[in-house]
């Protein structure tokens, strides 16, 4: 998925050895030599007048030399078109199946709302097709993300594990669920369901440190408004069918995705 790029690579036995501690040691203390342009984010329950003298003492203190600094985008990017492997690996009698789909993404709130109605609904549909009527995997899950930086992409995959001989069936099964989301669109059941989840998360989530200290960070990064937050109940309510329908024709291209098994050595 990193098209190879050395970056992306898996760490193996061989790449440990190669590694310098002393060069390890110089890019720690360059990297922490420079706190000028560090952003701190603090969530949680304390007094303004309080902390301040603690963050005038420990971050205060940290070394300035006053660099600037951005990310470097290094062009690295998942290959196109539609990509098929298959791992011979293990002696366990079962397949893994992962299938991805990403492209470009233009990121703004009502998309994001609309990827995440995608990623569950379709989440629905794979639980009912691939468990209950076709009876063959254990259980089949759809995760989607999204990134800004260095530059907007998409990605939505779904995975499950089955019997070695229902991977094609299965697969096949999948597509046409994504298929029928692109022509059929989706029910309100499934819709309503996806709304009043969401919803319910979004009461939870509020009350949590650790969502603000990520959402707070990722909207920094991103340089988006945090206080989009406030509308996503409103989103949500003006989310449609046909918006939904529209994302899976978007996102979700059965022409041109990538298909990986995981086999047992022999089959």
């Amino acid at each position: 998925m990193g098209n190879y790029n050395y970056r992306r690579a898996a760490t193996t036995l061989d790449r440990l050895h190669t590694i310098d501690l002393d060069k390890v040691l110089a890019i720690y203390k360059d990297r922490f030599a420079d706190a000028s342009d560090f952003t701190f984010v603090f969530t949680g329950s304390f007094k303004i007048d309080q902390i301040v003298p603690l963050l005038a003492q420990y971050l205060g203190s940290l070394p300035s030399i006053d660099r600037k600094e951005n990310f470097k985008d290094l062009g690295i990017r998942s290959p196109q078109g539609l990509i098929s492997k298959t791992v011979y690996k293990g002696k366990e009698d079962k397949a893994t199946v992962v299938l991805i789909f990403d492209g470009n993404y233009i990121a703004n709130p009502l998309e994001n709302v609309k990827m995440s109605a995608l990623e569950q609904i379709l989440g629905y549909r794979l639980m009912e097709r691939l468990r209950e009527k076709e009876s063959g995997v254990y259980t089949p899950s759809v995760g989607a993300s999204t990134s800004v930086i260095p530059t907007g992409r998409y990605s939505v995959l779904a995975n499950f594990g089955c019997s070695t001989g229902s991977v094609d069936q299965l697969i096949e099964a999948t597509l046409d669920e994504i298929r029928k989301l692109q022509q059929n669109g989706v029910s309100e059941e499934d819709l309503q369901k996806f709304k009043s989840e969401e919803k319910r998360q979004n009461e939870v989530k509020v009350r949590d440190n650790g969502f603000w200290l990520g959402y707070l960070t990722e909207s920094y990064r991103n340089n988006e408004d945090p206080k989009d937050l406030l509308n996503e109940d409103e989103l949500l309510n003006r989310l449609t069918a046909n918006d939904v329908q529209q994302a899976a024709e978007d996102y979700l291209n059965t022409n041109s995705f990538k298909r990986f098994v995981h086999m047992p050595e022999g089959k």
